[in-house]
C-alpha cells in the first residue's frame, strides 16, 4: 500500500513538474502588489473609452461639486482624500477607495496637512464628457482643482456585460520579472516611478514615468525592472465576470547552440529541464525499489 502511495504521488510530482501554464485569479508573480481594488461594473457601455488618471491633491485642494459622463473608480495611493456627497463626507487612507455612478454629484480634496494622491480609471460611453462641473460646463479633463499628474486612455470595443474592474498598484524592485503571462481581458498600464521593460513578439520597450501600454486578452507578455531603483506600475485590468486575470505561460524554448560544444567542455542546460530530469529520477528510483521489493517477496 505504501509503495503505491509512493508511486501516486511521484507522478503527481511529474505531472506538476512539467506543466506548461497555470492560471491564476491574482496579477502575474514577481512584483509586490501594494493595493488593489476591484469592483462590479453595472451597465458598461458596450463601446467605451477607458481613462486612467492620477491626480495629487495639495492640502486643502478640492474639486468642486461635478459629476461624471460615465462610471468613475477611485483608489487612494497616497495621503487622505475626502469625499463630499448627499451632504455627508467620508475620508479614504491609502488602499481604500470608492466608485461613482454616472450623474452622481460629488465633489473631493484634502483636508489633510501632506499631499494626498488619487489615481482614478474612467469607464465612459465613447465620446462621453468626463467632467461635468455643477453651474459650469463639460469638459474632457478631470474636474479642476487637483493636479492632473498622468492620465492614460484606450478605446475598448464590445465590452462585456458582466465584468469587473480591478485596479492595481505595484512595485517591481530592481531585477524583478513577471513571468511570461495573458490575461482574460484588457488591461492599461501607466508607469508611476522608475522604468518597466516590456517584453513581448520577440522584442522589447522600456517605458518611464507617465508613460503607458495595453495589453489585449490573450497577448503573451513579460515586464519587469532592469534598472537599479524601484519601479511602480498602476494598471487597470478589464476583465469578463470569471475570467483568469492571470495566465501564466510556458517559457520560450531555447535557441540551438551555434557551433557544438568542444570536447570536454561542459554543456549548460535549461533549469526547466534540469528539474524536469530530476523528477525523473526521483521516479525510476522510486520504482526500482518497488520492483527489488518485489523480487525479494517472491524469493
Amino acid at each position: 500500500m505504501r509503495t503505491r502511495i509512493a508511486l501516486i504521488a511521484a507522478v503527481m510530482l511529474l505531472t506538476l513538474g512539467l506543466s506548461t501554464s497555470l492560471a491564476f485569479a491574482q496579477t502575474p508573480p514577481g512584483p509586490t502588489k501594494v493595493y488593489e481594488s476591484k469592483i462590479a461594473v453595472a451597465n458598461p457601455p458596450a463601446q467605451a473609452d477607458l481613462i486612467q488618471d492620477v491626480l495629487d491633491f495639495a492640502p486643502g485642494a478640492w474639486t468642486p461639486f461635478h459629476r461624471h459622463g460615465g462610471q468613475a473608480f477611485n483608489l487612494v495611493l497616497e495621503g487622505e482624500v475626502t469625499l463630499r456627497e448627499n451632504n455627508t463626507e467620508k475620508v479614504f487612507k491609502p488602499g481604500e477607495g470608492w466608485s461613482d455612478t454616472p450623474d452622481q454629484v460629488h465633489a473631493a480634496g484634502n483636508n489633510g496637512a501632506t499631499k494626498a494622491r488619487l489615481f482614478v480609471t474612467f469607464l465612459l460611453p465613447r465620446e462621453a464628457p468626463l467632467t461635468t462641473v455643477q453651474q459650469g460646463g463639460s469638459t474632457q479633463q478631470p474636474p479642476p482643482g487637483p493636479t492632473k499628474v498622468y492620465e492614460s486612455k484606450i478605446a475598448i470595443a464590445n465590452v462585456p456585460q458582466q465584468a469587473d474592474l480591478i485596479q492595481v498598484l505595484l512595485d517591481f524592485g530592481p531585477g524583478i520579472w513577471t513571468p511570461p503571462h495573458i490575461h482574460g481581458g484588457p488591461t492599461l498600464n501607466t508607469i508611476l516611478e522608475g522604468e518597466i521593460t516590456l517584453h513581448e513578439d520577440g522584442s522589447e520597450k522600456v517605458f518611464k514615468a507617465g508613460e503607458m501600454w495595453s495589453d489585449m486578452p490573450g497577448h503573451v507578455h513579460a515586464a519587469g525592472n532592469a534598472g537599479t531603483a524601484k519601479a511602480s506600475l498602476a494598471v487597470t485590468f478589464l476583465l469578463p465576470q470569471g475570467a483568469a486575470l492571470t495566465t501564466v505561460q510556458p517559457a520560450a524554448p531555447a535557441a540551438a547552440p551555434a557551433a557544438l560544444p568542444k570536447t570536454g567542455e561542459a554543456i549548460a542546460l535549461p533549469s526547466r529541464l534540469l528539474a524536469g530530469f530530476g523528477v525523473v529520477l526521483v521516479v525510476l528510483g522510486l520504482v526500482g525499489t518497488i520492483m527489488r521489493r518485489r523480487l525479494i517477496r517472491q524469493r
